[in-house]
């Protein structure tokens, strides 16, 4: 007779010794946590819905997902708009416009930092772009230890482990992204509030307040800057950065960030559990 024992790994993945046999692994049920998604729809707001109401984990017929809201496994974000529906950036309200050359071409820089060249800019540098899908992902906590901003990029923040609490927050890295339907190879990033970090090491993405109001919402905003726990110079305004990544032109340029200025992005998404 074949005994086995099962073990449990960190990995999600049970490990089945058989003795006499194999060694199998066998996959567990990833842990998510499904949402839904409102964002505040503010007149002023600068990232809002498509008034269509709720957004939420959809799956086509074909098997593909159009949207997913969602909780991972290791307790971050992962909101994602790619078919039927939409989340609308409005860039029209600059604080520092995008440099340029002579010609009128952004500033760009290769992905080192070494390699200074010039990119056209997007036509919709004043207006909403037309994308073909966005994405909304959390990272690591962000937290001041009494002389500097520290970020740990190993850990990810837990949305379930915060308490519950309507008057606290955490300060989470953030990333928004999103591809044009006219340069499908170009991603855009938006980086709220980006002028928070102060540390040597590049962030790579923006800051956002996360607070946990009641067992069930989170809700996720660019941190205020009147906040007595902010940071440690002015943010303004619900100020994001943006740029655009654009991949490698043979014998033109190596490909890297573009800068595209500073935006005024005020938002909020309340995340419900579904």
């Amino acid at each position: 007779m074949r005994t086995s024992v099962r073990i449990t790994l960190a990995l999600g993945l049970a490990l089945t010794v058989a003795f006499g046999g194999a060694v199998v692994l066998q996959a567990q049920k990833a842990r998510t946590t499904e949402l839904s998604a409102l964002f505040r729809d503010d007149p002023g707001d600068k990232i809002h819905s498509d008034l269509g109401g709720l957004y939420y984990t959809v799956r086509d017929p074909d098997r593909v997902y159009a949207s997913v809201v969602q909780l991972n496994t290791d307790g971050r974000l992962n909101l994602e708009i790619r078919r039927h529906r939409k989340v609308l950036l409005e860039f029209d309200s600059p604080v520092r416009t995008a440099p340029r050359n002579a010609a009128g071409q952004l500033t760009c820089h290769d992905y080192n930092g070494d390699v200074v060249f010039y990119d056209d800019p997007p036509s919709f540098l004043a207006g909403v772009p037309e994308y073909s899908s966005v994405y909304f992902t959390t990272f690591g906590e962000i937290r001041y230890n009494g002389t500097g901003w520290v970020y740990d990029p190993s850990t990810m923040f837990d949305f379930r482990a915060m308490p519950v609490d309507a008057n606290a927050g955490a300060l989470v890295r953030l990333q928004i992204n999103f591809y044009t339907v006219a340069d499908p190879r170009a991603g855009y990033g938006v980086m709220p509030n980006y002028q928070l970090w102060s540390a040597d090491a590049p962030l790579a993405g923006g800051v956002v307040r996360v607070s946990h109001p009641t067992a069930d919402s989170w809700v996720v905003e660019p941190q205020d800057p009147n906040d007595p726990s902010g940071p440690l110079r002015s943010l303004g305004a619900n100020q994001a950065g943006f740029k655009i990544a654009v991949p490698e032109e043979r014998r033109v340029h190596p490909g890297g960030n573009c800068d595209l200025g500073d935006w005024l992005m005020p938002f909020q998404i309340t995340l419900y559990k579904r």
